[in-house]
């Protein structure tokens, strides 16, 4: 993770600029958060949980309402690590939400599994209910990342022709998830992949094509990441909730 790549107006931000952005009053139905107190809350408590945090960038959107953040994992894998995906604002666009997902180590493309591990809106009693459920994200995250990595494992030993393949991107097409572009872009990759590490034709090939095109587009990316991985479950046949559940 060579830090975001920010499109959409995002700038990257270090922890003293983070720690530096003002926070709006709140309403009596309304109470936003500092991007850096629920950032610091998550990071503090993966530490107590015994996860590692190896790597972590910030991004905001200009008006430094809209806030994204990844913290990347200590990894046991020669390919990927996860990484957990944090997000906030401050002007109801976003819930402050936090999530699992990997990093490529060859190519830096980012997915997240779409399912949110925390998720709050910005009500009454949120400065009370926020710390007591990101207490309790270790529990969760232990988990989610075997999952995550049982999930990398079935897309690698399902395999797919090149022609089922360029079905699927199509269909995400005519489902408005690749506009032309990035369809031309993501066909491209699929059918002849840059990077040796994607040459079996497999389902985590096809996952890598699709990222690639979404790669640093960090407020996008969770939307795409989960109808990309729902289809890319069914292809592997993987069902999550059996996964969590053992």
């Amino acid at each position: 993770m060579n830090g975001l790549m920010l499109h959409c107006g995002a700038k990257e931000v270090g922890v003293p600029m983070l720690r530096a952005i003002p926070t709006p009053e709140g309403t009596s139905t309304h109470i936003p958060i500092p991007h850096y107190d629920f950032q610091n809350l998550v990071k503090g408590n993966l530490y107590e949980g015994g996860f590692e945090v190896v790597e972590e960038t910030h991004a905001v959107m200009t008006d430094n309402n809209k806030y994204f953040g990844l913290m990347r994992l200590k990894s046991s894998f020669d390919d990927f690590a996860t990484v957990i995906g944090l997000r906030n604002s401050h002007d109801k666009t976003l819930k402050s939400g936090v999530t699992i997902g990997d990093t490529v180590f060859v190519c830096d493309n980012l997915c997240f599994d779409g399912e949110d591990i925390v998720l709050r809106k910005h009500t009454v009693h949120i400065l009370r209910d926020l710390p007591i459920l990101i207490e309790e994200l270790f529990e969760k995250v232990t988990p989610s990342i075997e999952a995550h990595q049982e999930r990398i494992a079935a897309y690698k030993d399902m395999p797919l022709p090149i022609r089922s393949g360029n079905d699927v991107l199509a269909q995400m097409h005519l489902e408005g998830s690749l506009g032309s572009t990035k369809l031309s872009k993501a066909i491209k990759e699929y059918n002849k992949p840059r990077h040796n590490e994607f040459k079996d034709r497999n389902v985590w090939r096809l996952r890598n094509a699709v990222t690639d095109v979404f790669k640093g587009n960090v407020f996008q990316l969770p939307k795409i990441s989960k109808k990309l991985t729902e289809k890319c479950d069914k292809l592997a046949d993987f069902d999550v909730k059996k996964a969590l559940a053992a």
